[in-house]
């Protein structure tokens, strides 16, 4: 009986080394659960509630390790699901600042385009004004000595027969330029000359 008993404490010290080496408690609860069994059959309740306390405490132990370990793979998780959202706020705040330098970007263009436009729109008027006062200026070359306001009296055909007058044309070049006979041409300076008050084409040439 003695050496039965100490052959089932050895198998039972080997089981608890190996237990504690490898850091499972489920299987050292094990075996101090088959000592309380093999102590109540040989009759020795003393040392089968003993080990029933170990049981106790072991219980204890592994239920706490497992409630740790539940927790830490619960702040696992929590750890992982914030970095997860960290890394979404980051890639959505890229992505609104790439938005951002776009809309800038092209708010940029935009006013590019809108300046060159004014720039040539001002060139143009500037273009235009010079024009117009160069066109006033050659008007005003063409009419001096003439009164302004007699020449405002003639028709728009007899201005344009002023205007070839000055350029030099014939009666004859007149007559053909604006289709009409040489006669009529001669007409229409007599009229010419009477509104402006002068002798002949030598004051329109002035």
């Amino acid at each position: 009986m003695l050496k039965q008993n100490n052959t089932a404490y050895k198998i039972y010290e080997q089981g608890i080394y190996l237990a504690k080496n490898y850091n499972t408690i489920s299987y050292e609860i094990d075996l101090y659960r088959s000592m309380v069994e093999y102590y109540k059959e040989i009759g020795d309740y003393g040392k089968s509630l003993e080990y029933s306390r170990l049981v106790l405490d072991q219980v204890t132990l592994y239920n706490a390790t497992e409630k740790s370990t539940e927790l830490k793979l619960i702040e696992k998780q929590l750890n992982e699901e914030e970095n997860l959202l960290l890394l979404h706020k980051k890639e959505r705040d890229f992505y609104i600042m790439i938005a951002i330098l776009v809309l800038l970007l092209i708010g940029v263009y935009y006013l590019v385009l809108v300046f060159k436009r004014r720039k040539r729109a001002v060139k143009q008027i500037e273009k235009q004004n010079s024009q117009m006062q160069l066109d006033i200026k050659q008007l005003q070359d063409k009419l001096k000595g003439i009164d302004i306001k007699s020449y405002s009296r003639l028709s728009e055909r007899q201005k344009q027969i002023v205007d070839l007058v000055q350029k030099g044309k014939t009666n004859k070049e007149i007559g053909e330029t604006l289709f009409i006979s040489e006669n009529t041409v001669k007409y229409h300076l007599k009229i010419i000359y009477e509104i402006l008050q002068i002798k002949g084409k030598a004051d329109l040439l002035k």
